[in-house]
Order: C-alpha cells, then sequence, then structure tokens
C-alpha cells in the first residue's frame, strides 16, 4: 500500500514538472516580447516628449506610445508628418 501511494506522489510530481516546464515555454516568448514593446513604447514616449519640446505638438496617447514603440523610427516619423499636415 505505501509503494503505490509513493509511486502515485511521484507520478504527480512528475505531471506538475512536466506542466511547469510547458507553461514556462509558453510564457517566456511572450514575456520577452512584452518587454520589448514596452522598452520600446518609453523610448518613443522620451522622443515624444523631447520632439514636442521643441518642434511639434503630437499629442502623448496611448495609440501615439504604441505606435512609436511597435514602429520605432518610422512610426515617429509618420506622426511628425500626420503632425505638419495637421492630421493629429
Amino acid at each position: 500500500m505505501e509503494l503505490e501511494i509513493i509511486v502515485a506522489v511521484l507520478l504527480g510530481l512528475l505531471l506538475w514538472g512536466i506542466l511547469f516546464y510547458i507553461i514556462l515555454k509558453v510564457i517566456k516568448p511572450l514575456v520577452k516580447r512584452l518587454t520589448i514593446l514596452v522598452l520600446n513604447s518609453l523610448f518613443g514616449l522620451a522622443a515624444l516628449l523631447v520632439l514636442n519640446y521643441y518642434y511639434f505638438t503630437i499629442p502623448v496617447t496611448l495609440i501615439t506610445i504604441l505606435i512609436t514603440g511597435i514602429l520605432g523610427i518610422p512610426g515617429i516619423l509618420s506622426l511628425m508628418v500626420l503632425d505638419y499636415f495637421k492630421f493629429i
């Protein structure tokens, strides 16, 4: 009877370990991509604030920050063009 309990506990721990490994394999790339997006968005926010301080009047909203975070420098340039022609 004790041997069956020990085997069941070990199998349970093994299954939990496998499940934990699979979850880590799935979540790790998502966390990495999210971290990169957040860092790019922070750099984009800094660029928007500098541009607004000197030359432009680009609104600092979640959408403009995400545009700069996802697209990078082309996103900032497109926002500058849109601001120049008064589309935003």
